[in-house]
């Protein structure tokens, strides 16, 4: 009786010491994955920081990734150096960069003696694991603005603004002694030589009770409210990866008949200065002598020599850059033969290739030209005669030629205030919500 007990004892023994072996390799693998947790944080972590920190090359990335592999598989060691009865731990990390994904993985095997398991033919036990982190780039992003500030933005931005405004020139010119003045819409926005005013639009219109609104003061509010939007943004995150720059198109002074890219503000994140520089947008130097100030693909062609080219955005040394374009669409060409020697053409979006050739993302906002009437008060569908010579035999070629310079899902046509803040509202929000678009 007493061998039989001990015969059926010894399964029961056995059973018992198993289990007791098996709880060991359970804290074992609670010790290893703890610690395959933390190299896999650490990890991701660590490369974040220093590609951040890099020129953003491939090979500033391969190395941030691998001495990121090496500092967490160090940190996975270090945690299970003090495990006891455990035969051998075996750690690796790895890293990769999948976009804007920063992904981690820690694996291990361990292997730990057992006490009891002898019994049975089980030296030891094998337990393995893994655990998984990501962290996401922050986008590194420049934003240049190309403004068009020709005199042509200084028109009335609505149809009722156009006919107050109309109004209220002829009123002044007949008080001033023309009793046969009948107002003005388009042309005489611009004080030069023999010009019937001694005012331009933009110190009669802001003279007016109410202020008249002209299409420079829409433009000058919307960007406003862009770099508000970027403020904003900024304090909500705590950082700032977003700048942006300022520029205006056209002439290089009054009188002048060369062309000026004009920068109000240098590509910046901060805040204060591009608001100050962004209350300075205003109507530029016009030429009296007819060759007009509407210059665009000098500019734009300048302004692409100060803009690298664009990158994935991990890094502020590889930023994704975008330029939004605000424009009317018409240039000025020199010529002879034309309205007073002043001739006009539509957008030329040549230039704009020499732009996706650098994988720079271009955003037009089309202030559209709207046609001008001769009179606007009287219901007279009549257009104005300058509207009729400089702007109506191009009109048709503006919008095409405007969207072909864009990038795909970045064109927009505005007038007023309303849909020229959306437009550039929406642009905004592209650059800092989508990936990159590119022809």
């Amino acid at each position: 009786m007493a061998l039989l007990f001990g015969l059926l004892l010894l399964p029961l023994i056995g059973t018992t010491g198993l289990a007791i072996d098996y709880g060991q390799l359970l804290t074992a693998r609670t010790t290893c994955q703890t610690a395959a947790d933390a190299a896999a944080l650490y990890a991701s972590g660590v490369a974040k920081a220093l590609i951040q920190q890099s020129d953003g090359s491939a090979a500033s990335v391969a190395s941030a990734k691998t001495e990121a592999q090496t500092r967490a598989t160090g940190l996975f060691n270090a945690h299970v150096a003090r495990m006891t009865n455990v035969i051998a731990t075996g750690g690796t990390v790895t890293v990769a960069k999948v976009g804007q994904r920063i992904d981690a993985l820690a694996t291990f095997n361990v292997a730990t003696r057992t006490s009891f398991g002898g019994i049975f033919g089980v030296r030891s036990m094998n337990a393995s694991g893994s655990a998984k982190s990501s962290a996401s780039m922050p986008l590194y992003t420049d934003l240049y603005m190309a403004l068009d500030v020709s005199h042509s933005m200084g028109l009335a931005s609505t149809t009722a603004g156009a006919k107050s405004l109309f109004t209220l020139i002829k009123t002044m010119e007949r008080n001033a002694g023309n009793s046969g003045a009948t107002g003005c819409v388009f042309g005489c926005h611009v004080v030069q030589t023999g010009s019937r005013l001694a005012s331009s639009y933009q110190s009669i219109a802001g003279s007016a009770v109410p202020p008249i609104t002209l299409r420079i003061d829409v433009l000058r509010n919307a960007v406003n409210k862009t770099i508000s939007t970027a403020q904003s943004d900024a304090l909500a995150a705590g950082t700032s990866n977003y700048r942006i720059a300022l520029y205006t198109t056209g002439l290089s002074s009054a009188n002048g008949t060369t062309y000026s890219l004009n920068q109000l503000a240098t590509l910046s994140s901060n805040w204060n200065s591009l608001s100050a520089a962004a209350a300075n947008i205003d109507l530029g130097p016009n030429n009296g002598g007819g060759t007009g100030d509407s210059y665009l693909k000098e500019p734009l062609t300048d302004l692409l020599t100060k803009i690298p080219t664009s990158g994935d955005g991990t890094s502020q040394a590889t930023s994704r850059a975008y330029v939004i374009i605000i424009t009317d669409g018409l240039r000025d060409v020199k010529g002879s033969s034309c309205t007073s020697g002043h001739c006009t053409a539509a957008f030329d979006p040549a230039v704009c290739q020499s732009y996706n050739n650098k994988n720079i993302t271009v955003g037009v906002i089309y202030t559209t030209y709207l046609p001008i009437l001769a009179d606007p008060t009287t219901g007279s569908s009549a257009l104005d005669g300058n509207y009729r010579s400089l702007v109506q035999p191009y009109v048709s070629q503006i919008a095409p030629n405007l969207q072909a310079c864009s990038s795909p899902g970045w064109y927009a046509e505005a007038s007023g205030g309303p849909s020229i803040d959306a437009a550039l509202a929406k642009m905004f929000g592209q650059t800092t919500m989508q990936p990159q678009i590119t022809n």
